[in-house]
């Protein structure tokens, strides 16, 4: 089967845009993250002038991503912090799932990033809580850790991508997910090429980079 040639540029991030980062603790959520944003000028586009990280519970990483030149902060940023920030710019929400309401969070997909040119970023243990639909259905990108226990979610999501496919995703989820910390970036940006709605290895420093294709073309 012949398949299109791949511009690198799909391979990139563009900003707005919307991601979502699921998994349970210990995943590897936070470091899959601190990797893409080591070489977020690579992994986005254009490059963002700067990176936020807003955070829940103090941890040893916030000293070192301080040191790295990115901006830390402890709960959710005002309006009024965002506004001031060099754009493009992106924003890592880290265990805020209880301290930012589903409104706001909401608007973070559907309104606030497209409308000041930022990419947001959301880590969560439950991607089908109450608060995250609408973040769900508006996410341009979703990375799926590792969650041996919690398959029902990932056949739900598949449902509703690929309802006459189901199998497709789970299949690519199970092989992604092999090992620990692994993952599955799933794409929904309406402008993807189909061939690259299922990925992982997609880091510059991955050897080979996996896309899943389905059997049915």
């Amino acid at each position: 089967m012949d398949y299109p040639r791949i511009n690198e540029r799909e391979l990139k991030f563009p900003i707005p845009s919307g991601i979502i980062v699921s998994g349970p603790s210990s995943s590897g959520k936070t470091q899959l993250v601190l990797r893409l944003l080591s070489c977020a000028d690579e992994m986005f586009e254009p490059p963002p002038k700067a990176i936020v990280w807003a955070y829940g519970e103090y941890s040893a990483q916030i000293p070192e991503l301080e040191r790295q030149g990115i901006i830390v902060h402890a709960g959710p940023p005002s309006d009024e912090m965002l506004n001031k920030l060099p754009k493009p710019f992106l924003i890592v929400y880290d265990d805020l799932m209880g301290e930012i309401d589903a409104k706001k969070l909401a608007d973070l997909y559907t309104k606030k990033s497209h409308h000041n040119n930022f990419a947001v970023m959301f880590l969560t243990q439950n991607l089908f809580d109450k608060a995250m639909r609408v973040p769900r259905s508006n996410a341009q990108y979703i990375f799926l850790m590792r969650a041996p226990n919690d398959m029902l979610s990932i056949r739900n999501l598949a449902t509703q991508i690929f309802p006459r496919e189901q199998g497709f995703l789970i299949d690519a989820y199970k092989q992604a997910c092999a090992e620990p910390y692994g993952y599955l970036l799933v794409t929904l940006h309406a402008n993807t090429n189909n061939i690259l709605r299922l990925r992982t290895n997609i880091f510059p420093e991955d050897d080979e980079k996996i896309i899943f294709v389905s059997k049915n073309g």
